[in-house]
């Protein structure tokens, strides 16, 4: 079997614009070619395809990747560019269409005949294919073997986000044939069963879902994954893979999804990669799991997956040190507090380790709802916690945040509002203010101010561990007592435990928020 694959380099890259770059070849007929620092790149990339099962096909190349910005005053390399359109299987021969749920155990292309849709798994029809930068893969001629579908090379550093990787994706419906179309998966998968073996040289891992079948200039929207050493497995659901706040619609997109991608990130540091994709399961969302995405254990450190931010909130300089794992999948998220040592007494909390929807100090996670007027609100929130059964002084508590302006630098002007679900040895700054019952519970309030915003807490008679319901009445009951108003805006809803004196265990099992 032939092979002819180019990989052609950016030229140039301009802050907040993307330019791409595409390439074309020819193959032989029996071949398939399937809030930081402002910088942005696109990485010019050429999807490979796979041999159909009984006969070859032949297709045209992928198009261009994009890069983007980074976070935390780093760039971070480009995002996989499409996949190249592939030949799939033909009338060459009699082939049985492989039923086995791994999908990298089906020969590099899924969906046997392109011709009937009846022998496509969950209605999934398309190639495997590598694409990279170009100088960092060592691109082999077919990429799905017996180890699974690899890839290797070596990443460089590139001021120009050039080199931005190397990556192995999967078309989700595609007709191939020589004069292939991709076209939008509409099937019922909502999730993928991943699993990958090798190392990725110290670099991130973004698994992504590309939301237009031409993604010149554009990002698909991704999950980030720590550098893998060994073996990662996880469940990333369509819904998990956000677009990033630097790169917003139209040039990033969540409503289709065309492509799955998985990108061993280059440009930021050297380092030799072997990345193996072993499995490939797809199913319909039910009982997904969460993914760790990454522990964290430097003060105020972070992470996102799933529309959601995790912090290691150590923001009191007299806390000690502290370390979470953030984790998301299926639209939930959790945290775990792997270890604190913080002791201190009435006063500042040391730390408020905590998941965020919405806004934060003039960031944003992207598709909150917020910000949404208090009037007509409606929100869909739930939470599940475990805390000590002894010690420690904490509480385990909602942080609303609302303010007359839609996108404020600083809540000063506006009004926090903390729903306290448990507690032990602590209580809300300023002083007592009656009780009201909001739902199923009644809560003792308490009113104060914070440097220059409003504060007001509730602090649920009998504590509890769970909470499911609308947030709606606390804000009402906010405007009712005239520290707020109707036209005033909830930006964002965060959720964690504000910790004085370490105990064991803190673990934010699940929470999930919708604001409508």
């Amino acid at each position: 079997m032939s092979s002819a694959r180019c990989f052609v380099p950016l030229l140039s890259f301009v802050a907040l614009t993307l330019a791409a770059v595409a390439c074309s070849q020819k193959a032989g007929d029996d071949s398939a070619d399937g809030g930081g620092a402002a910088a942005n790149a696109s990485g010019a990339t050429t999807g490979s395809g796979a041999t159909g099962s009984g006969a070859t096909g032949s297709g045209a190349t992928g198009n261009a990747g994009s890069g983007g910005l980074g976070s935390g005053g780093l760039a971070t390399a480009g995002n996989g560019g499409s996949a190249g359109s592939s030949g799939g299987a033909s009338a060459g021969g009699a082939a049985s269409c492989p039923t086995d749920p791994n999908l990298v155990l089906h020969g590099g292309w899924v969906g046997c005949d392109p011709a009937s849709a009846e022998d496509n798994p969950m209605g999934l029809q398309g190639s495997f294919y590598p694409f990279g930068d170009g100088s960092s893969c060592v691109e082999p001629a077919m990429i799905c073997g017996d180890a699974g579908c690899c890839i290797a090379g070596t990443t460089v550093v590139d001021p120009t986000y050039t080199a931005f990787g190397c990556g192995v994706g999967l078309e989700l419906n595609s007709s191939g044939g020589p004069s292939s179309v991709k076209s939008p998966y509409a099937g019922p998968v909502k999730c993928f069963d991943i699993a990958l073996a090798g190392s990725s040289g110290g670099n991130v891992v973004r698994i992504s879902y590309t939301h237009e079948a031409d993604m010149t200039g554009k990002v698909a929207p991704f999950v980030e994954l720590d550098p893998i050493t060994d073996a990662w497995s996880g469940t990333i659901c369509f819904e998990d893979a956000q677009c990033p706040n630097w790169m917003p619609a139209p040039d990033c997109g969540t409503g289709s999804q065309y492509d799955l991608q998985i990108l061993v990130v280059g440009a930021v540091q050297a380092g030799a990669f072997d990345l193996c994709l072993t499995s490939l399961v797809p199913h319909d969302g039910t009982g997904a799991g969460l993914t760790v995405l990454k522990q964290l254990c430097e003060d105020l450190e972070e992470t996102s997956g799933s529309g959601y931010l995790f912090r290691n909130n150590v923001w009191n300089e007299a806390g000690g040190d502290q370390c979470v794992t953030a984790k998301a999948g299926g639209g939930q998220a959790a945290l775990i507090v792997d270890s604190s040592n913080h002791d201190l007494g009435p006063g500042e909390p040391a730390a408020y380790p905590s998941i965020v929807k919405g806004w934060h100090w003039g960031q944003w996670t992207p598709d909150s709802g917020m910000p949404a007027a208090i009037a007509g609100l409606t929100s869909s929130v739930s939470a599940d916690v475990t805390v000590p059964q002894s010690g420690g002084r904490f509480n385990t508590a909602f942080d609303l945040w609302v303010h007359p302006d839609t996108n404020p630098a600083t809540p000063g002007g506006g009004l926090e509002i903390m729903i306290w679900l448990n507690s032990r040895d602590a209580q809300p700054l300023g002083g007592p203010a009656g009780s009201v019952s909001l739902g199923s519970a009644t809560w003792d309030v308490w009113t104060g101010s914070v440097e220059d915003w409003q504060y007001l807490a509730y602090v649920r008679q009998g504590g509890g561990n769970t909470f499911s319901g609308d947030l709606a009445p606390f804000l009402n009951d906010a405007v009712s007592r005239g520290m707020a108003q109707n036209t005033w805006n909830l930006l964002s809803i965060q959720f964690g435990f504000e910790i004085w004196q370490s105990a064991s265990p803190f673990a934010i099992n699940s929470f999930s928020a919708t604001v409508n």
